[in-house]
């Protein structure tokens, strides 16, 4: 299964990815060599690949042979780690290896691009705005910290925020918005630091009102 927790510097794909010279991991270094401070905005290859699985996983929901643990149930490991790995290798193709695959596999690519390239690519709530979202729980609130973040963060957190509703909408799922939250939750929390301060940012449950928060006020936030 995709763990929530911290992993050894080895363990994610993204971390040894090598691809073109236009590929994520590549741009950030570059950036990092020049002692130069990488943009906070999410790469337009990752921002691709999100928007893909966002809109497999919304088509999936709207029938009625959806699947039951959309996010809950884990994908296979060698496929869903495959198709990351081609993300970050190769941004431009990526979007049809996703389209074709299962719903399980593009679900835990989601949670794994959430979390686990946050190193290389940036996180999506940015370390910016993190505190602000630890403490967005009413809409007023929850506003402010969105916008903060930039065009593409904005809008990938918006049309996962609205996915989730989705997901909830079909009872064949039988996913509420808690349990959502309790499966994804993990995977926004800022995993940069030292291996002690992540698992604190896991263990403490500053965002655990984060996504209700969000659904309930998707309209008002997102405005």
């Amino acid at each position: 299964s995709d763990s929530v927790f911290p992993r050894t510097m080895g363990a994610c794909p993204c971390r040894k990815a090598r691809g073109d010279a236009a590929s994520p991991v590549k741009k950030v270094a570059a950036y990092e060599r020049k002692g130069l401070k990488v943009e906070p905005e999410i790469d337009e290859g990752i921002f691709q690949a999100y928007e893909a699985c966002i809109e497999k996983i919304r088509e999936h929901v709207k029938g009625e042979d959806a699947e039951e643990g959309i996010l809950r149930i884990s994908g296979r490991n060698v496929e869903w780690r495959s198709i990351v790995k081609d993300v970050l290798m190769h941004p431009g193709s990526a979007r049809r290896r996703i389209k074709d695959s299962g719903i399980h596999d593009v679900a835990s690519t989601l949670k794994e691009l959430l979390r686990d390239t946050q190193t290389q690519c940036g996180s999506l709530l940015t370390q910016d705005a993190y505190e602000a979202f630890t403490n967005a729980r009413d809409a007023a609130a929850a506003k402010k910290a969105v916008a903060m973040l930039p065009p593409r963060n904005k809008k990938i957190l918006e049309d996962l925020v609205r996915m989730l509703i989705e997901i909830c909408r079909n009872e064949r799922t039988r996913m509420t918005i808690e349990t959502c939250s309790t499966v994804l939750t993990p995977n926004l929390a800022l995993h940069v630091g030292t291996q002690e301060q992540i698992l604190h940012r896991l263990l403490s449950g500053e965002l655990k009102l984060l996504l209700p928060t969000l659904a309930s006020n998707v309209d008002t936030v997102f405005a």
